[in-house]
């Protein structure tokens, strides 16, 4: 019974549930989410200056571009 149930559920559950999920579709999504975050944090250091004017100005563009965006929608219907 050992070697024609137990061996090839072993070996099955080894390829299919260790290497193909685990390894594959788990490990796959946690380090794609973490490459796309750096490459984001990477994008988004850009955007970081240390002036503060620099801030303010990005602050008021997003003010307009809300109030452009509410305007074009139609208000706060």
């Amino acid at each position: 019974m050992w070697v024609a149930v137990v061996q090839p559920l072993m070996a099955g559950s080894r390829v299919l549930l260790w290497r193909g999920i685990d390894a594959g579709l788990i490990d796959g999504a946690v380090n794609g989410a973490a490459t796309r975050a750096q490459k984001l944090g990477g994008l988004l250091r850009r955007l970081q200056s240390g002036n503060i004017r620099s801030y303010a100005v990005w602050i008021v563009i997003g003010a307009v571009v809300g109030l452009v965006v509410m305007g074009l929608r139609g208000g706060s219907r």
